[in-house]
This record gives C-alpha cells, sequence and structure tokens, in this order.
C-alpha cells in the first residue's frame, strides 16, 4: 500500500505534496492485480468476510499481521484508537517521538489508554482526518463502519464526488 501512496503524490500549488486521488486508484487497482497474478484471491463474496483482505493489508503495514486468519478476529468489533492507528499508517502520517499532546480531547492523554493515540489522534485532527469538534474521543469506544470508512478514506486522500 505504501507503493500506492508513493505513486501518487503530487505537488500541490504551494510545493506541498498531496495524494491525488486517481492515481492513488490507479496503483490500488495495479496493487491487486499483481496479488491476484500472485495466486492470492480476492474474493468480495466469500462468506468469511475479510478473509482476503486482512492478510493484504497486514502485508503493507496497516494492521498487525497474524499466523492464521483466525488470529485477525474477523467478527470482533474495532476500537475508535484501532482505526486512527490504520488510517495514520495508510495514510503514511509519522507520530513523533517529540510530540508533546495538546489535549483537544479530554479522554485522550499521552498516557492514557495508550501512549500513542494522542500523537495520532491530534495529528489526525491537524491533517482533516478527525474532527476534534467533540470535547471527548472514546478511544477505546466502538466505531461505527460508517465513521471508519470516512476516517480511512480521509487518511487516504481519496475524496467522493457528491
Amino acid at each position: 500500500m505504501q507503493e500506492c501512496l508513493s505513486e501518487s503524490l503530487v505537488k500541490n500549488s504551494v510545493g506541498n505534496y498531496q495524494i491525488d486521488a486517481n492515481k492513488y486508484l490507479d496503483a490500488l487497482k495495479k496493487r491487486l492485480t499483481t496479488i491476484q497474478q500472485e495466486q492470492i484471491v480476492y474474493n468480495q463474496q466469500s462468506t468469511n468476510y475479510g478473509s482476503a483482505d486482512a492478510p493484504v493489508l497486514a502485508d503493507a503495514g496497516i494492521i498487525k499481521k497474524q499466523e492464521t486468519v483466525a488470529g485477525y478476529n474477523l467478527s470482533s468489533n474495532v476500537l475508535r484508537q484501532e482505526v486512527i492507528g490504520m488510517a495514520m499508517k495508510l495514510g503514511g502520517f509519522s507520530l513523533p517521538d517529540g510530540y508533546s499532546c495538546k489535549k483537544i480531547f479530554k479522554d485522550v492523554s499521552a498516557v492514557k489508554p495508550n501512549n500513542w493515540i494522542c500523537r495520532a489522534v491530534e495529528i489526525g485532527v491537524e491533517n482533516g482526518i478527525v474532527s476534534g469538534l467533540n470535547k471527548n474521543f472514546n478511544p477505546e469506544s466502538n466505531i461505527t463502519r460508517a465513521e471508519a470508512l470516512a476516517i480511512l478514506m480521509k487518511a487516504a486522500g481519496i475524496k467522493v464526488q457528491e
């Protein structure tokens, strides 16, 4: 997936790099074709939903690699902080070690519940991936599929035209 991101970076009018959604989607299509050629079956109609996706995401470094498909716990819920972690990796955002939390959310600190979540969620706010309008982030709460997809789409730089 990192190759897809690097292939889709373009300089904008002020000289900053941003992701070109069309190039990103083209790179993703090429990646999927490569995966299929390597005999990794991507079957969207599988009754074991996500069983083909999880190893691909693990190989790309987006999620932690497990020894078996069962290890991914695909029928379990996902936490808000886990989606932010995936979004940061998907978007290629780094979490600087010397980052000092600004305490945008009352329930997120540099220590609890995880030392990385404060950096990740605040960098997400700074980059428009997460809204900073609420007082709490609820990092250990489940997230809706709609929220997770919106966060991941924003992190990947994919904008849906309405």
